[in-house]
């Protein structure tokens, strides 16, 4: 069962991720998709489950900031940061 979050984690929602991320972000956040707040949320709930709570933590962080201030350039550095975490 580990093996298939992993899996799942590696070859669905961390590309889901990317491919939402590369689309927004040269955009303005006001018009940034909810599907990249969704991917985030997919990203934060499996992280641990695949040993990566760190990028699940920063995952999760970014959500929730989203959520309070909604979508802004606030947000940049740490989606840039979890951009790189993913690519390790």
């Amino acid at each position: 069962m580990l093996a298939e979050f992993q899996r799942h984690f590696w070859q669905t929602r961390v590309p889901a991720f990317q491919a939402l991320w590369a689309a927004c972000e040269s955009i303005p956040p006001e018009t940034w998709s909810n599907d990249l707040k969704l991917s985030l949320h997919g990203l934060a709930g499996v992280a641990a489950l695949v040993d990566q709570p760190a990028l699940g933590d920063l995952a999760r962080a970014i959500e929730q900031q989203w959520d309070t201030e909604g979508a802004s350039e606030a947000l940049l550095p740490a989606l840039h940061e979890l951009n790189k975490l993913i690519k390790i």
